[in-house]
């Protein structure tokens, strides 16, 4: 009876379910590390220009309350479109999808295990770049101390002597601390040298101020650096044209929070004879924005045919480049199909310290009777005056620059 007893106990145990298992608990060498080390470690590190470095456990454990507040907000990283595929998705994304950031805030509120430290993380290795061209101010600029915010315009000679491609770009931040945006624009006429020549001698030291844009005609933007952007190379065998014989400016935002510390930031160009899909920039704007004052929330748009662009064709946008002052909170870009509009960029809480190119996994296709609708909202709770488009601090913009090919 006994070993019947022991058969029948036997039976039951392997027909009954297995016990229900812990949920696997969050590690950091496991979980955590990938993640900062993919999104966050290209700032914080030392000497960059986040504070605070995450290269190690004891790092993210003093940092761990800040990084599950400012991801949790998707303040951090800093990536300013939209990548939940509910508006497209984007090249080389500093975007926390929403598992990871769940992932950081479980690490902590489970108590900030450590894992094994033998889980070693795979050295994400940098894009190479082949470049041939080196844009150089020549020495170091020390941003203004009367400035908060310093945007200081170099005039700078790429030495062509023949129209060239670019194709890629590296920026090489002198003193990463205090670089916030890098800007590099094209002097495509006699008349913007002159004028960028007249604004250099204006200004004491070296450079011009140039909040916004280059402040100069006949110049558009050639490539937009954020820090923690990488090496970059524009898609698909396209890249856009410089002109023999002409200079360019190097825009710099300085952030002067960090300190006046003197900077020396180069930027490498990669540059080709020739591409498959010459590409150009485009924008869209509100150029007669009128905001009124004591708004949380003004929304001003404005919607263009291909034709008002001066595109005779349909385009292949293959990248945004969104743009408003401080006063920015949203902006959206989209193209109406047959009077259905379409999400192409969305920026749903702007911030004026990080901007830059963003570039499409695949291109959007825009029709040639389709149109192009930007939308942006501002705060002007802060104002008492209307707000009107225009360079300064106190105006505002809202444009976006298409990347685009016509194949």
């Amino acid at each position: 009876m006994k070993r019947l007893h022991f058969f029948a106990a036997l039976l039951v145990a392997c027909a009954a379910p297995p016990p229900a298992q812990s949920p696997t608990k969050v590690r950091y060498h496991e979980d955590v590390a990938p993640i900062l080390q993919t999104h966050c470690s290209a700032c914080h590190r030392e000497g960059g220009i986040g504070p605070g470095t995450f290269a190690t456990y004891d790092d993210a454990v003093a940092w761990a309350d800040a990084i599950v507040l400012q991801t949790g907000t998707r303040a951090m990283p800093p990536w300013g479109v939209t990548n939940s595929g509910e508006c497209n998705t984007w090249r080389d994304a500093r975007w926390l999808s929403d598992a990871e950031i769940q992932t950081l805030a479980t690490w902590v509120s489970d108590g900030k295990e450590r894992g094994d430290p033998a889980h070693l993380l795979q050295e994400q290795q940098p894009l190479a770049l082949d470049t041939d061209v080196l844009l150089d101010p020549g020495t170091a600029y020390t941003p203004d101390a009367q400035l908060t915010d310093d945007y200081r315009c170099f005039i700078v000679d790429p030495g062509l002597t023949s129209d060239r491609f670019i194709t890629g770009y590296e920026v090489l931040p002198g003193e990463p601390r205090v670089v916030h945006h890098v800007i590099v624009y094209s002097m495509d006429s006699a008349a913007s040298e002159s004028q960028a020549a007249e604004l250099d001698l204006m200004h004491e030291g070296l450079g011009y101020q140039c909040f916004g844009t280059s402040n100069l005609p006949d110049s558009r933007p050639l490539i937009g650096w954020a820090p923690g952007t990488p090496a970059t190379t524009f898609p698909d065998d396209t890249g856009i044209k410089t002109r023999a014989g002409r200079k360019l400016v190097v825009q710099l935002h300085y952030n002067t929070r960090a300190g006046l510390l003197p900077d020396h930031t180069r930027v490498r160009l990669q540059t080709r004879e020739a591409v498959a899909n010459e590409a150009f920039i485009y924008g869209v704007a509100t150029p007669g924005l009128l905001v009124q004052p004591d708004q949380e929330l003004a929304l001003v748009t404005q919607e263009y045919s291909l034709s008002a662009l001066g595109v005779p064709v349909g385009i292949f946008v293959r990248g945004v480049f969104p743009h408003m002052h401080t006063l920015g909170r949203t902006l959206r870009v989209e193209v109406v199909h047959d009077g259905e509009p379409a999400c192409m960029a969305d920026v749903p809480a702007w911030s004026f310290d990080w901007q830059q190119f963003y570039f499409y996994d695949r291109p959007v296709y825009v029709f040639p009777n389709d149109t192009i609708r930007i939308t942006c909202g501002f705060d002007t709770t802060s104002r008492t005056q209307p707000v009107r488009w225009g360079e300064g601090t106190q105006d505002e913009m809202c444009l976006a620059g298409l990347y685009v090919t016509l194949f």
